[in-house]
């Protein structure tokens, strides 16, 4: 089961199903049952919140927020604010 409070994002038409940090994607497993089973934070996803942990660093004059190797940045449109997923500690996706 999904914890209570995710946040259903859509990526490339994939839903993906997030919460604090942790992304999940719906599987069916062998009995053909609705499973959920973590995922890779997808590029470009844009979340609402990050965890209380987060770390905020600057990378190429760029302010960006680090959770679990996970780089993010912060974003605002008309439709949307929250933070994006930009790349991994390891190098930019």
């Amino acid at each position: 089961m999904l914890p209570v409070g995710y946040h259903r994002v859509v990526v490339s038409s994939r839903p993906y199903y997030y919460y604090q940090g942790t992304y999940y994607t719906q599987v069916t497993d062998q009995n053909k049952q609705t499973a959920y089973e973590v995922a890779a934070p997808p590029a470009g996803a844009v979340v609402p919140d990050l965890p209380d942990d987060v770390a905020q660093v600057t990378i190429d004059e760029q302010d960006l927020y680090e959770y679990d190797n996970t780089l993010y940045r912060k974003v605002a449109t008309d439709e949307v604010e929250g933070y994006e997923v930009y790349g991994n500690v390891s190098g930019k996706d």
